[in-house]
C-alpha cells in the first residue's frame, strides 16, 4: 500500500509550505492523480485521511 507513504510526503510537503507562508490552517488539498500512476484514489484519500486525523 504505497498509498500511505504518498499521503504522508502530501502533507509533509503542505505542513511545510504552510509553515513558510505562515498560515494559521490549511482548508483544503487539491491533487490530480494521473492514469498512469497507479494510484488508487481512495487508498490514497484513506490514508490521507488516517494522517490527518
Amino acid at each position: 500500500m504505497h498509498e500511505l507513504a504518498i499521503a504522508n510526503s502530501i502533507m509533509n510537503t503542505v505542513l511545510t509550505e504552510a509553515d513558510k507562508q505562515n498560515l494559521k490552517s490549511i482548508i483544503a488539498v487539491g491533487l490530480r492523480i494521473g492514469a498512469l500512476t497507479d494510484v488508487v484514489p481512495e487508498a490514497l484519500e484513506f490514508g490521507f485521511g488516517a494522517l490527518t486525523a
